[in-house]
């Protein structure tokens, strides 16, 4: 039985969902100078380069229950130190993985399975899981276990002896027609072939590898106080190519090997060569292999390990590098296809990636990062550009600080307390310079300028990148007015100024600032502002020329309009006309595009410096060829630098997300 579960976030169209949820994104909160939870990592896996590892933890500290016995599923890049918690949906939906289980991590790192340990149904207390990290979906084999992955991620094995392929798809059943049972085993890189050690009535009677056409015994068991350990075998061979399988076995496979010492035996089914290679130590640990067989590493528990690199077919000399890996307790199943990397948790549970060939080692993700706030992120705000974020955090934020504002500076990870009781408006760029309110009352500190100065009581409140410019939208003569602060030079200006040199007696509607401080656009029933006779139009105030500029509407887009917002670099504005469009105007070349709306909004918003995204309160829309595409289900941030990426908030954590699209209009 197979359960698919919905996707963390619904799209209006499903490529564009996986840009949202697995795109290019880069997590920005856990990331502040706090202490990261106390736990262990468990069940690391590498994926074929070598860069995504996964592993099941309860380090991770995002829920705001407390609860003690709580894990998930972590995918990690080595590259850059990012991560993505895998059974966890940003609608609630959390999927518990069984720590005891493997999380096995396809090649590029797009499918992991794991086991769920679903106590609330004890009917399918165990079920296998397959996750897919592209498109967000994880589908479920209740009352399993899973036991490995095909390279690709299209065959999932479960319970030791049966799978489930997926491109096309179909069952299979690696013990069907054989008395017995399986013991220690290990799948080929398509998953077509097990390599296991037999079991019969208790007792393990050999090696045996068994293909959809056949089974092959490799090797049969002669005495007692022998064992046999499955290292890697090869794909379904045609019937003219050899089955090539690895194992480790302390058997005497010689008239002059008399000791009980381990040994590799390598064994070529098309040939009925067989040879093998002597280890180094008494008590193998662990043993890890590429995917490709070219290379094994045998972990020994005196903390040595053998590095042995395998030739291709017919044998060359194997060679084998003894390295120390003391500090780990378990290494994965598998290494890189180069031979390079293998990972491994150490004792105090932490996930490290090891570079076999220059014996130094990484952490990654968890352990790196502090893990996220136990209290949620709330009310951030950032700059612009994303290179500061200005938010409330509860006492458990930063260790020996009490509950209030703060603000972190993303270049440096920097974070610190700003104040105890005002809340978050505006950030600048440097983090230096940011609006913090009151109940009616707001302030502005600029830090560079060693200034501190009250705000008129306004609905609106907005700061450029440099934080040099401060705009607010107060009352006056009965009416709302727009004016900005320079920090630098201590003046106002009046932006609606009427033709007379006074506030406008016409109505302004909401406004907004362009991120880099020039531009002003703001629509308004003003009669006196010098654009008459047309009543309600939208203007464009360049605060560095002190102008202002009304152009005219194309038709259809007189009426009725409401702005969506300017992007980041003062070149573009988006409005919408009432149930008709979105229109985008561009600064440069004075010139209008309409696009179909999917999205019925009154409320002010923020645009990509593209152009291309509308950031909202609680949605993104993209316009893309003359259409628009709609992301729901989390709180949208600023607008970052390379057009298209946002930052959003989704279950208490922070992430940079990349919308970016192939056709840009």
């Amino acid at each position: 039985m197979k359960l698919v579960l919905s996707a963390l976030i619904i799209a209006a169209c499903g490529s564009a969902q996986a840009d949202l949820l697995f795109g290019k994104s880069t997590l920005v909160f856990p990331a502040g100078p706090g202490v990261p939870k106390a736990g262990d990592s468990y069940s690391p896996d590498i994926s074929a380069d070598g860069r995504y590892i996964s592993f099941i933890t309860d380090r991770m500290d995002v829920s705001s229950s407390g609860e003690v016995d709580h894990y998930e599923v972590i995918r990690a890049d080595a590259e850059n130190g990012a991560f993505k918690t895998v059974n966890r949906a940003a609608n609630g939906d959390y999927i518990r993985p069984l720590r005891e289980q493997k999380a096995f991590i396809s090649d590029r790192g797009r499918f992991i399975a794991y086991t769920s340990n679903r106590e609330s149904s004890p009917a399918s207390a165990r079920n296998a899981v397959r996750s897919n990290l592209e498109l967000g979906t994880s589908e479920l084999f209740l009352n399993r276990s899973a036991t490995g992955l095909a390279s690709d991620g299209q065959s999932l094995m479960y319970d030791a002896y049966e799978g489930q392929t997926f491109n096309p798809t179909n069952l299979f059943n690696f013990n069907a027609g054989h008395r017995g049972d399986i013991r220690d085993y290990v799948y080929s890189k398509d998953g077509t072939v097990l390599l296991a050690s037999k079991l019969i009535r208790g007792k393990e009677t050999g090696i045996q590898a068994i293909t959809r056409r056949g089974r092959y015994w490799l090797f049969t068991m002669a005495g007692e106080y022998e064992y046999l350990k499955p290292v890697w075998v090869s794909n379904d061979p045609s019937p003219s190519e050899p089955l090539l399988a690895y194992f480790i076995t302390n058997k005497q496979i010689d008239p002059f090997d008399y000791d009980i010492w381990p040994d590799l035996y390598l064994v070529n089914t098309s040939t009925g060569e067989r040879r093998f290679v002597p280890l180094q130590a008494a008590n193998v640990r662990n043993v890890a292999c590429s995917r490709n067989g070219r290379c094994v590493v045998v972990q020994y528990d005196n903390g040595m390990a053998d590095v042995l690199d395998i030739p291709t077919w017919p044998w060359a000399p194997i060679t084998t590098r003894p390295i120390s890996l003391s500090y780990l307790e378990r290494v994965s199943p598998h290494v890189s296809d180069d031979g390079r990397f293998v990972a491994g948790t150490t004792a105090a549970g932490r996930v490290r990636r090891h570079n076999l060939v220059t014996n130094g080692s990484q952490e990654v993700a968890i352990g790196t990062y502090p893990a996220p706030p136990r209290e949620p992120v709330v009310n951030p705000v950032s700059s612009s550009s994303g290179s500061a974020i200005v938010f409330q955090a509860g006492k458990k934020f930063l260790l020996g600080e009490t509950a209030g504002t703060f603000i972190k500076t993303i270049g440096n990870g920097a974070v610190r307390k700003v104040s105890t009781t005002q809340l978050p408006v505006a950030v600048s760029n440097s983090g230096r310079a940011y609006i913090l309110r009151t109940n009616d009352t707001a302030w502005y500190y600029n830090e560079d300028l060693n200034l501190s100065t009250n705000l008129p009581n306004s609905l609106s409140h907005q700061i450029s990148d440099d934080g040099n410019i401060v705009t607010y939208r107060p009352r006056s003569n009965g009416v709302y007015q727009i004016y900005a602060y320079n920090a630098v030079t201590r003046q106002t200006r009046l932006v609606t100024r009427s033709t007379s040199g006074g506030p406008t007696t016409g109505h302004v509607e909401i406004y907004q600032l362009s991120g880099n401080g020039r531009i002003i656009v703001f629509f308004a029933y003003a009669s006196d502002l010098g654009f008459a006779p047309r009543s309600y139009r939208m203007y464009i105030y360049d605060f560095l020329t002190d102008k202002l500029t009304s152009p005219e509407l194309p038709v259809g887009s007189v009426n009725s309009q409401a702005l969506i917002g300017v992007s980041t670099d003062g070149t573009k504005i988006v409005y919408r006309n009432y149930g008709q469009a979105f229109w985008r105007y561009s600064i440069p070349s004075k010139s209008f595009r309409e696009y179909k709306q999917s999205l019925a909004t009154r409320e002010s918003a923020k645009l990509s410096q593209s152009g291309n995204l509308i950031i909202g309160s609680s949605y993104i829309t993209r316009l893309s060829d003359g259409r628009t595409e709609t992301f729901r289900g989390f709180w949208p941030g600023p607008v970052l630098p390379g057009d298209d990426r946002v930052r959003i908030l989704t279950s208490g954590i922070l992430r940079d997300v990349n919308f970016a699209f192939p056709a840009t209009p």
